[in-house]
């Protein structure tokens, strides 16, 4: 769905059922846990926009202080390139099984400050993709299911969830 966004700001056009309202525009998709491999094969047999701009963090990233060096790298990144969209696929990634961590949610809350400010500040329009699951099986979820942490969902103009179809592996809708 992120990607999907993407395409349709990049592309100025309805993608997916996503609509652009503006001409197209470059779009910064930063990618926190897929690699390479991973993208070509999302984007196989696609021709991606060359404004559509993928980035990672270097794998000699300093995971203990993260959260201070992102938001400036965004911008850094958003004026070198242009973007004023940008999409941070997944930030729960950033913050899971990391070695010494002990408040998981002090850190998402510290990074979703951060990221407000950024778009408070700069007028950078910011899709947050955080993976909050709390499967209760197949029963109708509500925004107290999609808000995983509090302090992802704090900051947020919006949220929305993708769940599964009950009965249909492949069917999801969205709330």
């Amino acid at each position: 769905l992120a990607f999907q966004i993407a395409l349709a700001i990049a592309e100025g056009r309805t993608v997916g059922g996503f609509g652009s309202e503006g001409e197209p525009a470059p779009v910064l998709y930063i990618d926190f846990e897929n690699d390479v491999e991973d993208w070509k094969e999302r984007t196989s047999g696609m021709k991606v926009p060359r404004n559509l701009l993928r980035s990672t963090l270097s794998l000699d990233a300093d995971f203990d202080n993260l959260t201070p060096v992102l938001a400036p790298s965004i911008l850094a990144e958003c004026a070198r390139t242009g973007a004023r969209s940008v999409i941070l696929d997944n930030i729960s990634w950033l913050f899971s099984d990391a070695p010494g961590k002990t408040d998981i949610h002090r850190e998402t809350g510290a990074l979703m400050k951060r990221l407000h400010a950024l778009r408070k500040q700069h007028g950078i329009a910011l899709l947050v993709v955080a993976h909050t699951n709390k499967d209760k099986g197949f029963t109708p979820f509500t925004l107290a299911d999609v808000s995983g942490s509090s302090n992802v969902t704090r900051y947020a103009q919006s949220v929305f969830s993708l769940a599964q179809v009950y009965g249909d592996e492949q069917g999801r809708y969205m709330k």
